[in-house]
């Protein structure tokens, strides 16, 4: 993919798999995003023993892998890979207009913690690594 199909595709998607390691643990959530001048936006919700908040803070990188499978030949993927940060206040707005135009699901509600108590945070991948793949048939519909 050439790197406008890649933001392009980035731009289209709003789902992947956020993956987080540290020593031999490895988590991977999907996870819905927003997209914006090179950065991937997420809102975590999380509560207390959060595993994706503690994989974090202790390698403060993720990847995300998102695809796209129309058929055999209408497909493309990319995975994108790098530091991950709580957005600061001056960059809140355009992450939650990210989120909000990209986003698969940007409401999207956390259950399921045993304190029942969830904590909205918003972060930024800030890719050191990009690479995409495409089939025959894959072209980005805004490209």
């Amino acid at each position: 993919m050439t790197e406008s199909e890649l933001s392009t595709f980035l731009r289209e998607q709003g789902t992947g798999v956020l993956s987080l390691a540290g020593g031999e643990d490895v988590y991977a959530v999907p996870m819905s995003f927003g997209y914006d001048d090179g950065r991937l936006y997420f809102q975590f919700g999380s509560g207390e023993g959060s595993r994706k908040l503690e994989l974090l803070e202790r390698t403060g990188r993720a990847t995300v892998t998102t695809y796209l499978v129309a058929s055999a030949e209408e497909w493309a993927s990319a995975i994108v890979s790098g530091p991950v940060e709580r957005v600061p206040e001056d960059r809140r707005e355009t992450a939650l207009e990210a989120i909000e135009a990209n986003a698969t699901f940007p409401t999207l509600g956390v259950t399921g913690t045993d304190s029942g108590e969830i904590v909205y945070e918003l972060f930024a991948l800030d890719p050191t690594d990009r690479s995409g793949r495409k089939g025959a048939g894959y072209s980005p519909t805004s490209e």
